[in-house]
């Protein structure tokens, strides 16, 4: 008896879970294609069911990600401007956003963890009036292809860096290769290479050993 309940159990479990299954791996398939029309993609790399790429525009070589590289978090293209590449054998986690206006460059085997936030640029105009306009433009119309009196400036990560969880990387900073930006830290100015930076402002924890790249 224990045994029939156990399996009848099992069955009923595959009857509700697997068309959710099945429906998740269509939805994934769909959103690909979405994502390849946006983007380039390169071999193996992954845009998960948590992950999205915004690209007003359209233009697919604004969003460049190289192969073996999986996306969880949100990457965004503003249709005045910006472009974001991120290397091979990457990560950006879930929550995490990358937004451009400017340039984000993102190297080889760097790590992105969740709730991490790189933007190059301000986003909004200082002057209030201009800045409510934009808003009702946003509201209205969506994010307009002009920007007047918004800063940007590019961010570039190299390679084997990481970002700790909950993170942010403000407009213009350079992150080093092997880096690692400590959980919750505020990038505000460059980071040496192999060093470890905390706080906010991030500030030097720090130095490690270099190390070749891995296999």
């Amino acid at each position: 008896m224990n045994r029939f309940r156990q399996i009848s159990r099992r069955v009923l479990s595959d009857i509700f879970i697997l068309p959710f299954i099945a429906g998740r791996r269509l939805w994934q398939a769909a959103a690909m294609q979405r994502h390849r029309r946006k983007a380039q993609i390169g071999h193996s790399s992954k845009i998960l069911f948590d992950g999205w790429i915004e690209n007003p525009e359209g233009s697919p070589d604004r969003v460049v990600i190289g192969n073996n590289t999986i996306i969880r978090g949100n990457i965004f293209v503003f249709p005045h401007g910006g472009r974001i590449s991120i290397g091979d054998w990457c990560f950006v986690g879930q929550n995490s956003y990358i937004w451009s206006s400017s340039n984000i460059e993102i190297g080889n085997r760097c790590l992105i963890s969740h709730d991490v936030n790189i933007h190059d640029t301000n986003g909004h105009s200082i002057n209030a009036n201009i800045r409510h306009e934009q808003y009702k433009e946003i509201v209205y119309r969506g994010h307009p292809h002009d920007a007047p009196d918004i800063v940007a400036s590019p961010i570039k990560i190299e390679d084997d860096a990481w970002i700790g969880f909950g993170a942010t990387l403000l407009k213009g900073v350079h992150i080093g290769r092997g880096a690692i930006v400590a959980s919750r830290s505020v990038v505000t100015e460059d980071v040496e290479a192999w060093t470890i930076v905390a706080g906010n402002p991030a500030r030097l924890v720090r130095r490690i050993d270099p190390v070749d790249p891995a296999g």
